[in-house]
């Protein structure tokens, strides 16, 4: 067995706006550019990248403290213990029933980590 030594670690900065947009249940990053060096300057754009939280979670505002260092988000989220539709096993949602490329459900997350449905 070949050891290979850990690559050092790389720094970046990512620079973006943030809203949401669907009923509150989309997350957008307009803007959004990604620097390997920020003392070259040199910043990528980076196209098309949305994350939806499900429809159980709506945020209401989002505001970026830069001075603090510091993002602060207001949101809805209802907890789901139990469907009340059993579905068969097998079901599985399509990427087509989503708002965006990446997706989350924030609701079912919570549920989980909260334990509600033991």
């Amino acid at each position: 067995m070949t050891h290979i030594p850990a690559a050092p670690p790389v720094r970046f900065e990512v620079r973006s706006g943030i809203s949401f947009q669907n009923r509150g249940h989309v997350l957008t990053f307009p803007g959004l550019e990604v620097s390997l060096n920020r003392d070259l300057g040199l910043f990528v754009p980076v196209m098309g990248i949305d994350l939806d939280v499900g429809h159980n979670t709506q945020f209401n505002g989002i505001t970026i403290d830069g001075q603090n260092q510091r993002i602060s988000i207001s949101a809805k989220v209802t907890i789901t213990p139990r469907r009340t539709i059993l579905t068969p096993q097998e079901y599985v949602q399509t990427s087509d029933a989503f708002s965006a490329i990446c997706f989350y459900d924030v609701g079912q997350w919570l549920t989980r980590l909260g334990r509600f449905s033991k």
